[in-house]
């Protein structure tokens, strides 16, 4: 019985729970529509200086097993600017039901660059160097 549940929670975990979506603290800056099937959610918490991104099933794909990816880049750049010069990356992809994410970073005074994408539909910040803080 003890190890059915753990390999039980294995199979899991990679796609967790439900629950586990709301994982980014501080404030949601940017939510974008990623067509009809979910979201990119975009927070930034002033009191770590930190980002946090998490891609979301909408309740039409919500528990499919689907491809799904968040990408989170910290740039170089300290104002809104067309392109990202990568300082630090970090990004969740694979098949979730759920969500992909969330990622964090660390970027305060910088710029970010965030990506989001179910199945091949994505969507990203704009302008691509954004959110500065």
């Amino acid at each position: 019985m003890t190890t059915i549940s753990l390999v039980m929670v294995a199979l899991v975990a990679p796609g967790a729970s439900p629950a586990q979506a709301a994982d980014c603290s501080g404030s949601l800056i940017e939510h974008i529509a990623i067509k009809t099937y979910g979201h990119l959610d975009v927070y930034y918490d002033s009191a770590t200086k930190r980002n946090c991104v998490k891609t979301v099933s909408s309740s039409s794909t919500w528990g499919v097993s689907k491809p799904m990816a968040v990408y989170l880049i910290v740039c170089e750049e300290t104002k809104p600017a067309s392109s990202c010069r990568q300082r630090a990356m970090d990004y969740d992809d694979g098949r979730y039901q759920y969500y992909a994410g969330p990622r964090s970073l660390p970027g305060g005074g910088r710029c970010i660059y965030a990506i989001g994408r179910i199945y091949s539909w994505e969507v990203s910040t704009s302008p691509t160097a954004s959110h500065c803080g």
